[in-house]
Protein backbone atom coordinates (compact mmCIF):
# COMPACT_ATOMS: atom_id res chain seq x y z
CA UNK A 1 0.00 0.00 0.00
CA UNK A 2 0.86 3.66 -0.18
CA UNK A 3 0.97 5.93 2.86
CA UNK A 4 -0.10 9.54 2.34
CA UNK A 5 -0.48 12.50 4.66
CA UNK A 6 -4.05 13.60 3.96
CA UNK A 7 -7.21 14.73 5.67
CA UNK A 8 -10.23 12.44 5.74
CA UNK A 9 -13.74 13.83 5.51
CA UNK A 10 -16.41 11.51 6.90
CA UNK A 11 -20.12 12.25 6.54
CA UNK A 12 -22.79 10.00 8.06
CA UNK A 13 -20.21 7.30 8.69
CA UNK A 14 -18.97 7.27 5.08
CA UNK A 15 -15.59 8.47 3.82
CA UNK A 16 -16.45 11.07 1.18
CA UNK A 17 -13.08 12.74 0.56
CA UNK A 18 -9.35 12.14 0.94
CA UNK A 19 -7.15 15.14 0.27
CA UNK A 20 -4.65 17.52 1.83
CA UNK A 21 -6.08 20.49 3.70
CA UNK A 22 -9.74 19.73 3.19
CA UNK A 23 -11.73 22.93 3.63
CA UNK A 24 -14.99 21.84 5.24
CA UNK A 25 -17.14 23.08 8.07
CA UNK A 26 -16.71 20.65 10.91
CA UNK A 27 -18.08 21.01 14.41
CA UNK A 28 -15.31 21.26 16.99
CA UNK A 29 -16.30 18.00 18.65
CA UNK A 30 -16.27 16.30 15.23
CA UNK A 31 -12.63 17.02 14.51
CA UNK A 32 -10.08 14.32 15.33
CA UNK A 33 -6.40 15.20 15.29
CA UNK A 34 -4.72 12.02 13.97
CA UNK A 35 -1.43 13.64 13.00
CA UNK A 36 1.39 11.09 13.22
CA UNK A 37 -1.05 8.18 13.27
CA UNK A 38 -1.90 5.56 10.67
CA UNK A 39 -5.58 5.59 9.75
CA UNK A 40 -6.88 2.45 8.07
CA UNK A 41 -10.09 0.50 7.55
CA UNK A 42 -10.91 -1.92 10.33
CA UNK A 43 -9.19 -5.31 10.44
CA UNK A 44 -10.45 -8.90 10.65
CA UNK A 45 -8.63 -11.21 13.05
CA UNK A 46 -9.22 -14.51 11.29
CA UNK A 47 -7.63 -16.74 13.93
CA UNK A 48 -8.07 -16.08 17.62
CA UNK A 49 -9.37 -17.84 20.72
CA UNK A 50 -11.98 -15.77 22.55
CA UNK A 51 -13.87 -18.14 24.84
CA UNK A 52 -12.27 -17.61 28.28
CA UNK A 53 -15.46 -18.85 29.94
CA UNK A 54 -14.87 -22.31 28.46
CA UNK A 55 -11.22 -22.52 27.44
CA UNK A 56 -7.91 -21.82 29.15
CA UNK A 57 -6.66 -20.50 25.79
CA UNK A 58 -9.32 -17.79 25.60
CA UNK A 59 -8.81 -14.03 25.56
CA UNK A 60 -11.49 -11.38 26.01
CA UNK A 61 -13.03 -10.42 22.66
CA UNK A 62 -13.44 -6.78 23.69
CA UNK A 63 -9.77 -6.59 24.67
CA UNK A 64 -8.36 -7.89 21.38
CA UNK A 65 -11.10 -6.42 19.19
CA UNK A 66 -11.67 -2.67 18.91
CA UNK A 67 -8.49 -1.68 20.84
CA UNK A 68 -6.47 -3.58 18.21
CA UNK A 69 -8.42 -2.12 15.29
CA UNK A 70 -10.44 -5.30 14.71
CA UNK A 71 -14.18 -5.05 14.25
CA UNK A 72 -14.52 -8.71 13.24
CA UNK A 73 -13.06 -11.69 15.12
CA UNK A 74 -13.11 -15.34 14.06
CA UNK A 75 -12.71 -17.89 16.83
CA UNK A 76 -10.62 -20.84 15.65
CA UNK A 77 -12.28 -23.81 17.30
CA UNK A 78 -12.44 -22.91 20.98
CA UNK A 79 -15.92 -24.42 21.17
CA UNK A 80 -17.31 -27.69 19.86
CA UNK A 81 -20.84 -28.95 19.38
CA UNK A 82 -21.25 -29.48 23.11
CA UNK A 83 -20.08 -26.02 24.14
CA UNK A 84 -21.07 -23.79 21.23
CA UNK A 85 -24.28 -22.51 22.84
CA UNK A 86 -22.28 -21.32 25.84
CA UNK A 87 -19.84 -19.63 23.45
CA UNK A 88 -22.72 -17.97 21.65
CA UNK A 89 -24.36 -16.73 24.84
CA UNK A 90 -21.16 -15.60 26.60
CA UNK A 91 -19.21 -14.21 23.66
CA UNK A 92 -21.16 -13.65 20.45
CA UNK A 93 -24.14 -11.93 22.06
CA UNK A 94 -22.12 -9.73 24.42
CA UNK A 95 -18.92 -8.75 22.61
CA UNK A 96 -18.54 -5.45 20.77
CA UNK A 97 -16.88 -6.90 17.63
CA UNK A 98 -18.80 -9.11 15.24
CA UNK A 99 -17.95 -12.72 16.07
CA UNK A 100 -17.71 -15.68 13.70
CA UNK A 101 -16.39 -19.14 14.52
CA UNK A 102 -14.98 -22.39 13.26
CA UNK A 103 -16.57 -25.28 15.17
CA UNK A 104 -14.15 -27.74 16.76
CA UNK A 105 -14.77 -31.32 15.65
CA UNK A 106 -14.26 -32.37 19.27
CA UNK A 107 -17.56 -31.79 21.08
CA UNK A 108 -15.97 -30.19 24.14
CA UNK A 109 -13.85 -27.81 22.10
CA UNK A 110 -10.34 -26.74 22.99
CA UNK A 111 -10.35 -26.64 26.79
CA UNK A 112 -6.71 -26.90 27.87
CA UNK A 113 -3.41 -28.61 27.10
CA UNK A 114 -4.21 -31.42 29.55
CA UNK A 115 -7.90 -31.73 28.66
CA UNK A 116 -7.67 -32.34 24.94
CA UNK A 117 -10.21 -33.16 22.25
CA UNK A 118 -9.26 -36.88 22.41
CA UNK A 119 -10.74 -37.45 18.97
CA UNK A 120 -11.76 -40.80 17.55
CA UNK A 121 -14.00 -41.28 14.52
CA UNK A 122 -16.76 -42.57 16.83
CA UNK A 123 -16.54 -39.62 19.22
CA UNK A 124 -17.44 -36.95 16.65
CA UNK A 125 -21.10 -35.96 17.06
CA UNK A 126 -22.06 -35.33 13.45
CA UNK A 127 -25.76 -34.93 14.29
CA UNK A 128 -24.98 -32.07 16.67
CA UNK A 129 -22.54 -30.56 14.16
CA UNK A 130 -25.22 -30.66 11.46
CA UNK A 131 -27.74 -28.92 13.71
CA UNK A 132 -25.31 -26.11 14.44
CA UNK A 133 -24.21 -25.72 10.80
CA UNK A 134 -27.82 -25.47 9.65
CA UNK A 135 -28.88 -23.03 12.38
CA UNK A 136 -25.87 -20.86 13.14
CA UNK A 137 -24.84 -18.77 10.15
CA UNK A 138 -21.92 -17.36 12.14
CA UNK A 139 -20.21 -20.79 12.01
CA UNK A 140 -18.06 -20.73 8.89
CA UNK A 141 -16.49 -24.18 8.97
CA UNK A 142 -14.91 -26.91 11.10
CA UNK A 143 -11.64 -27.02 13.03
CA UNK A 144 -9.30 -29.98 13.52
CA UNK A 145 -6.28 -29.81 15.81
CA UNK A 146 -4.28 -32.52 14.08
CA UNK A 147 -1.60 -32.80 16.74
CA UNK A 148 -0.09 -36.21 17.53
CA UNK A 149 -0.25 -35.38 21.25
CA UNK A 150 -4.04 -35.41 21.14
CA UNK A 151 -4.72 -39.00 20.10
CA UNK A 152 -3.23 -42.43 19.47
CA UNK A 153 -0.94 -42.23 16.43
CA UNK A 154 -2.30 -45.56 15.21
CA UNK A 155 -5.64 -43.79 14.67
CA UNK A 156 -4.17 -40.83 12.81
CA UNK A 157 -5.16 -41.89 9.29
CA UNK A 158 -8.66 -42.89 10.35
CA UNK A 159 -9.19 -39.59 12.18
CA UNK A 160 -7.82 -37.58 9.26
CA UNK A 161 -9.98 -39.36 6.70
CA UNK A 162 -13.06 -39.04 8.90
CA UNK A 163 -12.62 -35.32 9.55
CA UNK A 164 -11.87 -34.36 5.96
CA UNK A 165 -14.90 -36.36 4.81
CA UNK A 166 -17.17 -34.69 7.37
CA UNK A 167 -16.13 -31.20 6.25
CA UNK A 168 -16.09 -31.84 2.52
CA UNK A 169 -19.38 -33.74 2.43
CA UNK A 170 -21.00 -30.74 4.13
CA UNK A 171 -19.22 -28.31 1.80
CA UNK A 172 -17.70 -26.24 4.58
CA UNK A 173 -14.05 -25.26 5.04
CA UNK A 174 -11.81 -27.38 7.22
CA UNK A 175 -9.26 -25.47 9.32
CA UNK A 176 -6.34 -27.75 10.17
CA UNK A 177 -3.87 -27.04 12.97
CA UNK A 178 -0.73 -28.88 11.80
CA UNK A 179 1.69 -28.37 14.68
CA UNK A 180 3.21 -31.80 15.45
CA UNK A 181 1.11 -33.43 12.74
CA UNK A 182 1.31 -37.26 12.63
CA UNK A 183 1.01 -37.75 8.85
CA UNK A 184 3.26 -36.50 6.01
CA UNK A 185 2.34 -32.93 5.18
CA UNK A 186 2.26 -33.46 1.41
CA UNK A 187 -0.31 -36.24 1.83
CA UNK A 188 -2.43 -34.02 4.05
CA UNK A 189 -2.31 -31.10 1.64
CA UNK A 190 -3.34 -33.33 -1.24
CA UNK A 191 -6.51 -34.25 0.66
CA UNK A 192 -7.56 -30.65 1.24
CA UNK A 193 -9.90 -28.72 -1.00
CA UNK A 194 -10.41 -25.16 -2.13
CA UNK A 195 -11.36 -23.03 0.86
CA UNK A 196 -9.64 -25.24 3.44
CA UNK A 197 -7.11 -23.55 5.71
CA UNK A 198 -3.78 -24.74 7.11
CA UNK A 199 -2.82 -22.89 10.28
CA UNK A 200 0.36 -22.84 12.37
CA UNK A 201 2.32 -23.80 9.28
CA UNK A 202 5.43 -21.86 10.37
CA UNK A 203 6.71 -23.63 13.48
CA UNK A 204 9.55 -25.81 14.68
CA UNK A 205 7.71 -28.83 16.08
CA UNK A 206 7.20 -30.74 12.84
CA UNK A 207 7.40 -30.50 9.07
CA UNK A 208 6.13 -27.10 7.98
CA UNK A 209 5.49 -25.04 4.88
Amino acid sequence: GVFKEEDILIEDGIVVQLARNINARVEKNGLIDAEGSIVSPSFIDHHCHIFPQGSMFGACADTIGYPMGCTVLVDAGSSGAGTFQAFSQCVQRLAQPQIFAYLNLGSQGQISEKTTESLTPDSIDTDAIDRILSKEKSVKGLKLRFDAKLFDRSNAQAIWSCCTEIAHSRRVPLVVHITNHPLPLDEMLSDLSEGDIVCHCFQDQSENI
